[in-house]
């Protein structure tokens, strides 16, 4: 049987999948087999090149191991075997699908929250490794559509302004469901009681004349640091995840 050499790339922190592929792979794999949940593959690059990779390290050390591969999506490894020159993968969801956007679903353009969200975001772009994007989307006027809900599913982060609008509730359901906790934010401008509640830091008040850079700094620094952005110094370490 003929071998069909596939790429593979290793993840290590957040890049976006249009910027991965555009690098050389770190691995060459030959699958033997693909499970629902797993893949099993010969890898084709020499040992000793392999030994002396990154990711090899890593996997050595006990930290998980994700690759992004040609045509199958992202995986982890779960097994090795260098004699055998064999590798077991598990399907795993990977941050690299994300766009390297930070989207804020309100019609409040010129609020000061905003405002100062936009000042935030240029001043860590200039100390992070992959500048982010700042995109404000407001809602739509009658119902919620296909497009806006691939914003809210494709951006790396999504903030939500909780004001009375019956669309926010749709709109954060929909993004639970699609992302980890420390990609989601709401915020209020008041504290008027919700039907519903997220727990802390997931959500903020920012009321009108408070400092909103200061309440707003401190979540988006330990964020992008989440995604290995930002380096954080150790107190900043320290903040609630």
């Amino acid at each position: 049987m003929a071998i069909i050499p596939l790429k593979a790339w290793y993840l290590d922190g957040y890049e976006p999948l249009s910027e991965v592929i555009q690098r050389p792979q770190d691995l060459r794999l030959n699958r033997n087999s693909l499970l629902k949940s797993g893949l099993r593959a010969d890898f084709l690059d020499d040992g000793a090149m392999v030994q002396g990779a990154a990711w090899f390290q890593a996997y050595l050390e006990g930290a998980e191991v994700l690759f992004y591969i040609e045509g199958s999506g992202g995986y982890a490894i779960a097994n090795l075997d260098l004699l055998s020159q064999e590798i077991y993968f598990t399907k795993q969801d990977i941050n690299a699908v994300f766009d390297p956007v930070v989207l804020v679903s309100t019609d409040q353009k010129e609020g000061e929250w905003v405002v100062a969200l936009g000042q935030i975001l240029a001043d860590l772009n200039r100390r992070s490794r992959l500048p982010l994007t700042l995109n404000l989307a407001p809602r739509p006027v009658a119902m919620i559509t296909p497009a806006h809900l691939r914003q809210i599913r494709k951006s790396l982060v999504w903030i939500a302004d909780l004001t009375a609008d019956p669309l926010v509730s749709l709109e954060l359901g929909y993004a639970i469901a699609q992302k980890r906790p420390g990609q989601i934010l709401t915020i209020q401008t008041t504290e008027a009681p919700l039907p519903y509640r997220l727990p802390n830091p997931q959500t903020l008040i920012i009321p009108p004349g408070a400092d909103a850079v200061a309440l707003l700094t401190p979540w988006l620094e330990t964020t992008l640091a989440r995604f290995n952005l930002l380096s954080l110094g150790r107190s900043e370490r320290e903040l609630p995840h």
